[in-house]
């Protein structure tokens, strides 16, 4: 049942999201999480408009609309998925700010580094049981 996962919003023109969303699809073979760009419907339909204006990474939404951005996203992310992801768990202890801080800077120059694309991405036929649109 879609409407009771998780979903990952992401941004669909970035190169280096795009890259974490393989990750999760490839590893999450239970189907824990559906995937989303934050410049599609759902994300219009799920998260609040002020959400979808400042955000440019990644905001995970657990029903009923629990929502959780930056490295908090990502700790849960790993929550979900276990195996290898785990190992991003010890990092948890550390304070918020420092964590987001260390979101943030690689957020804020992930074009520069990782560069970007015109559209968002299109799932392969394999893919396409992890988007949710």
């Amino acid at each position: 049942m879609k409407e009771n996962k998780a979903i990952l919003f992401f941004d669909g023109h970035c190169n280096l999201c795009n890259s974490v969303i393989d990750l999760v699809v490839r590893r999450d073979k239970d189907r824990q999480i559906l995937v989303a760009s934050l410049q599609g419907e759902a994300a219009r339909q799920k998260l609040p408009q002020e959400t979808r204006e400042k955000m440019s990474s990644v905001v995970l939404f657990e029903p009923p609309g629990k929502l959780s951005y930056k490295s908090a996203a990502v700790f849960r992310i790993a929550r979900i998925l276990r195996g290898r992801f785990l190992l991003l768990l010890p990092f948890w202890i550390l304070p918020r700010f420092f964590t987001d801080w260390i979101y943030d800077l690689v957020a804020h120059n992930r074009y520069r580094l990782f560069g970007q694309r015109n559209t968002c991405r299109i799932p392969t036929e394999d893919e396409k049981s992890h988007f949710l649109e």
